[in-house]
Formats: structure tokens, C-alpha cells, sequence
């Protein structure tokens, strides 16, 4: 649950309060701060009970403003959800990241279809700049924002195309229905011509983003490894696979998002590594302590998904949760075991090498 500092209302407005304030809600008066406005407004619609988003896209225009569409099975959003206002009808979903954009905007338009109702809005530096035009609406829900950040609080800064992609590229890899896009029109003479643009679309999730991390023309093993465990609401998943490397890396996140390594559900894989190579007996342990070492040049791709996570930092990024450690660990040592003595057989049968060896002798 994300929870907002709420001011005094007796003292100022919620966007007086968030104006007076840019890096308690968004990071700061810089371009982190700007992305964090239009990647909120994602967030949000991915985390509401029911949305299944069709597409999301994040455009750069001239002037520094961006517009952020979500199309498909999304979540209701009205214009009272840009107030910090109590809702009225007793609705659960709060969309914080709509007031916060418009305090920090120097405008901020909004426009939905949803139900049968089309609605338009406009807010000026937090405040509503007239009523709301409400009509008929027919079609595919969708729900488009666009705002110019305050340059009297950020300045000159801008969104950066490229940071935005790699942020929006991971959060594809985990809405396999979606189709992600990161367009800037700031290039162009005009600002309406072809400018930069990158669509992100994951089909089979973490699988299809290691095939494309995989896409190597030294890659020498084309198998990939899926493993996969589920214990109540919590679920983990680890991709591995052979890219043109020398040791092991690890990727991790956590309900979506990336997180550092070393955390809990890091330690839980290493932990299950060691237990498979220490339960190993025979002609594979001594395969895989010595020179057919199948770990040696593994990347790993680590996600779990877990209730109530806990962070070692505040800045939530390294994952302080035993359970995600125990359940990665059953989850390697119960599936890993079963892969690698497959690998150790099939190599022995065709009488070629492992991957590792393989690149190592390369």
C-alpha cells in the first residue's frame, strides 16, 4: 500500500503542500522527478484490482511535455481522482499519482472513455481550470494524461528517452498482454514527424526477454532453463540460460520491479546452487566442482512475487524477506537438480561438452 503524507489542511491545500515539497513525492525538481510523475501514472493502473492493460506509452513532445495513454482493460478513472479529496462513492482504488502530477504541472490535461461516458479535464498547477466536459463515449477504454512539468520546479529538465526505455522495458517483461511504447516526437522539425521509438512486448514474459538478452552470435548453448514455484500468494521464477559470458550474474526483482542484488531471494538461488552442487555424488559432482562447471558463464533472470516484501534500504530496492529466500532455494533445489543431471546425461551420451566448458575452451 503506498502511503501519502498528508498536510494540514487547516495550514495549506494538498498542492500547495506537494508544490512546496517535489522530492518527498516524486524524488526532486530534476528529470528523475519527471519520469517518476509519468511512471506513477503506469504503476498505478497495473497495480488495480482487474486492469489488464492493451497498450502503454509513454511520448516525449516539445516544450518538455509528456503524455501518458493506457488502453484496454483498465481501471475507472474520474476527474474527482486528480483532488486528494476523500473519494465520494466510497471507492477503495486511490489514484495519488493524478493530484500529484497536476500540483506539479504547469498544466495537466486528461481525457477517458470508460463505461459509456467520455470525460475531459484540464488543471492548472493543481487546480481545476473549469468543470469537467462529460459526454457519450463509445469504443476501447482508454485513458491518456498530458502535463508540462512546472519549469518553475524542474527547470529545464526533461524526461530522457533512454532512461524512460529502460525503465518501461522492465515493467513490459512482466505484462506479457501489453504492448509498451517509449516515443519521442522532441527530435522532429515539426514535433509531429517519426522520432525515436522503441515497443516493448514480452508474450512469454522473463522466457522472451532472455532470448533476447541471449541473442548472440557467440553464443554457444541455446538451451534455457524455466524454473518456477508457487506457495500461496507468493511465486517465484528464475530463466537461466548461456550467453556469451564468464561467470555467474544474477538479475533480480521483485513484484515487477528490479531490485539489487544480494537480497533475499538472491541469497535463496546461491544457496540452492551450493546444495546442488554439494548433494551431487559421483562422475556429476566432480563435474560440477571441476572443469564441466555448468555455472560458470550462467545468466539468471530471478523474480518473486511476495505479499508484503520488506527492504533492507529505503530507497526499497534490496529485499529483506526470508520467506522469498526459503521459497527460491526449494524452488533450485527441487528443479536445478533435475536439469543438471539431464544436461550431465545428454552431454555424456553425445559425447560433447556443457556449456561452460565449452566457453571456457572457446
Amino acid at each position: 500500500m503506498r502511503v501519502i503524507p498528508m498536510p494540514n489542511r487547516a495550514v495549506e491545500p494538498f498542492h500547495v503542500h506537494v508544490r512546496t515539497r517535489p522530492g518527498m513525492y516524486v524524488g526532486g525538481g530534476n528529470a528523475y522527478g519527471i519520469r517518476h510523475m509519468a511512471l506513477d501514472v503506469i504503476d498505478e493502473q497495473l497495480a488495480a484490482p482487474g486492469a489488464r492493460p492493451a497498450r502503454l506509452a509513454i511520448t516525449l513532445h516539445p516544450g518538455g511535455v509528456v503524455q501518458v495513454e493506457i488502453a484496454g482493460a483498465i481501471a475507472d478513472v474520474r476527474p474527482e481522482d486528480f483532488l486528494a479529496a476523500e473519494p465520494a462513492d466510497g471507492r477503495e482504488t486511490r489514484f495519488w499519482s493524478l493530484p500529484i502530477a497536476g500540483a506539479l504541472s504547469e498544466w495537466l490535461e486528461a481525457e477517458a472513455v470508460h463505461g459509456g461516458t467520455r470525460w475531459a479535464a484540464r488543471l492548472e498547477a493543481g487546480v481545476p481550470a473549469g468543470a469537467p466536459v462529460r459526454r457519450a463515449g463509445e469504443g476501447e477504454p482508454f485513458f491518456r494524461v498530458r502535463f508540462r512539468p512546472d519549469r518553475s520546479i524542474f527547470h529545464d529538465a526533461t524526461a530522457g528517452f533512454l532512461p524512460l526505455c529502460s525503465v518501461v522495458q522492465e515493467k513490459a517483461i512482466f505484462h506479457p498482454d501489453a504492448t509498451f511504447r517509449v516515443a519521442d516526437e522532441t527530435n522532429t522539425p515539426d514535433g509531429g514527424g517519426s522520432g525515436l521509438r522503441r515497443d516493448f512486448r514480452y508474450p512469454r514474459g522473463l522466457l522472451s526477454y532472455a532470448e533476447e538478452l541471449g541473442v548472440d552470435p557467440h553464443r554457444r548453448d541455446p538451451n534455457t532453463w524455466r524454473l518456477t514455484r508457487s506457495e500461496g500468494s507468493e511465486r517465484a521464477e528464475a530463466v537461466c540460460f548461456w550467453p556469451d559470458s564468464r561467470k555467474l550474474t544474477v538479475h533480480s526483482f521483485v513484484n515487477g520491479r528490479r531490485s539489487l542484488d544480494h537480497g533475499s531471494h538472491v541469497r535463496g538461488f546461491l544457496r540452492g546452487v551450493r546444495a546442488v552442487v554439494t548433494n551431487s555424488t559421483g562422475e556429476a559432482r566432480d563435474q560440477l566442482r571441476g572443469r564441466w562447471n555448468l555455472f560458470r558463464g550462467m545468466t539468471v533472470l530471478l523474480a518473486v512475487d511476495v505479499a508484503e516484501p520488506a527492504w533492507e534500504f529505503a530507497t526499497r530496492t534490496r529485499l529483506l524477506h526470508p520467506g522469498a529466500d526459503d521459497l527460491v532455494y526449494r524452488m533450485v533445489t527441487e528443479q536445478l537438480h533435475a536439469r543438471v543431471a539431464e544436461t550431465l546425461a545428454a552431454a555424456a551420451a553425445a559425447g560433447t561438452r556443457p556449456p561452460s566448458e565449452q566457453q571456457r575452451l572457446g
